[in-house]
């Protein structure tokens, strides 16, 4: 009987050479994939437009009811092809998934008309205004181009709130208890929607979790996978 497929994502600005600390784990378990996901230098994308890709990468290299394995962003794209693609993913393993997305406090929205002509003078508090969004601003901070604020941008409005609720594989949620990325309140929010879901903390750990817990989080996905 041939293994089941793990197909790693890795978040925003990473690399498939992320989940080498993982992978490397359970390269003898399982048959594993970690694409690079695009990267807006040149073109701007939407959540849609990594989710086609990831659907692509899956058909062209014939992988059939993968276990999507997403971290941030990564997923945020397992978590929208799962609700998209009910019949694509045997399962999805969610890592500090950036999948809830927070508006600015409303009186936040009221001022941004005003604010708007003092953007420049606004700019060295832009960490706590992004704070207020649960955002994290070293994200921002390293944007260079448009179309990687515009892809940003797309990205940090996309709320999967109203669809999280439609996912019906199995789920595994893993998540760092001092992440200030995606909070854990996060975790427990998707947790609370996807109905065929488990939710795992990790103590003293942060939004790369998994990198301070490689054995653990290996084990975790091991278990899941062959329960």
């Amino acid at each position: 009987m041939a293994s089941p497929s793990l197909v790693f994502l890795h978040g925003w600005a990473g690399s498939s050479a992320s989940w080498a600390p993982i992978t490397e784990r359970l390269k003898l378990k399982f048959s594993i994939f970690a694409p690079n996901l695009p990267y807006p230098e040149n073109q701007t994308l939407t959540l849609n437009n990594y989710c086609q890709f990831v659907v692509e990468y899956l058909k062209s290299n014939k992988i059939k009811n993968p276990v999507l394995i997403g971290h941030s962003l990564g997923g945020a794209i397992a978590t929208q092809i799962a609700s998209d693609y009910p019949h694509l993913p045997g399962a999805i393993i969610l890592l500090s998934s950036a999948s809830i997305r927070h508006r600015l406090p409303k009186p936040w929205r009221s001022l941004q008309p005003l604010i708007s002509p003092f953007k420049s003078i606004l700019r060295p508090f832009r960490h706590q205004i992004l704070k207020l969004a649960h955002l994290d601003a070293s994200d921002y901070e390293i944007l260079n181009t448009k179309s990687e604020k515009d892809t940003f941008r797309n990205l940090i409005h996309h709320d999967q709130t109203p669809f999280l609720s439609k996912i019906s594989c199995p789920t595994l949620i893993l998540w760092g208890e001092n992440d200030t990325s995606t909070f854990l309140s996060d975790g427990q929010k998707i947790h609370s929607l996807i109905k065929n879901s488990t939710l795992k903390t990790f103590p003293n750990s942060g939004h790369f979790f998994y990198l301070d817990n490689q054995q653990e989080v290996a084990q975790a996905i091991t278990d899941f996978v062959k329960k």
